[in-house]
């Protein structure tokens, strides 16, 4: 069964949220005289998922090569889903956001080219993002400023290569999952998080929880980007991000 992306007049499979079993089964409908396998990880609902599939292990030989070839074998990959942010809040996160990866990178010892940052400020990465062109460049040549090579990294040219966006998808999930640190934007976030950066990401991301549970499998920690707390080679915390009233997450300092 080929379930096709939607187009601009079109509602299909894909174009629509699937919130309970009757609209997944009145979805998929058409291809009733087919025998069907229902894939409730991969496509956008609500609803609970009782299976979890595996990823294609061909995908993360690919990722791997990738990651050798342009990150390295020792990068941090950040996450940051910003379709959320308000207009009015848009340079203010970008400012925020940006310098507490700065800062991260700066204290764990990664410059810009050793950063592999996952967002939908860059083009075609989101179909639900709405952001104008203006907006996503401001956020691109600010992250490029503080961090030279971040943005210009030839991983991204690699990526957006790769014509399939869940392919890409999955690509940029298992570099995620392969690096030796991953912060992510989505996690510890609510929309009532009171703080600097409560409302700089969009909280939550099944394509996060997807990172941090084949991370956790590995042995690999995750970390709340923007609540996060750093610490010097004797364990005293010397930054914190993220308001008083939000739980912190520690940063194992770097390995020698």
């Amino acid at each position: 069964v080929l379930v096709l992306p939607r187009s601009a007049r079109e509602t299909r499979i894909g174009a629509i949220n699937l919130e309970t079993a009757r609209q997944v089964q009145a979805a998929f409908e058409p291809f009733s005289e087919y025998k069907l396998v229902q894939l409730d990880t991969f496509y956008r609902s609500n609803l609970q998922r009782p299976v979890a599939l595996r990823l294609s292990p061909k995908i993360e030989q690919f990722a791997v090569r990738l990651a050798k070839s342009f990150l390295g074998t020792r990068y941090m990959a950040v996450q940051w889903r910003s379709e959320t942010v308000s207009h009015d809040r848009w340079e203010p996160c970008v400012e925020y956001v940006s310098a507490v990866v700065q800062r991260i990178a700066t204290r764990l010892r990664f410059s810009g080219m050793q950063i592999l940052l996952i967002s939908d400020v860059f083009p075609d990465t989101s179909d639900t993002d709405f952001r104008g062109p203006a907006a996503r460049l401001v956020a691109l040549r600010k992250f490029e400023e503080k961090m030279p090579g971040i943005i210009t990294q030839p991983v991204h040219r690699a990526i957006s290569m790769i014509s399939d966006s869940g392919i890409k998808a999955i690509v940029e999930q298992y570099l995620a999952i392969n690096a030796p640190y991953f912060f992510a934007a989505s996690m510890g976030e609510t929309n009532k998080v009171a703080g600097e950066g409560g409302t700089c990401a969009k909280p939550g991301s099944g394509f996060v929880d997807t990172i941090v549970r084949e991370r956790q499998e590995r042995a690999l920690k995750s970390y709340p980007l923007l609540h996060v707390k750093l610490t010097n080679a004797a364990g005293q915390v010397v930054e914190s991000f993220g308001g008083p009233n939000v739980q912190h997450t520690t940063v194992e300092r770097p390995r020698r």
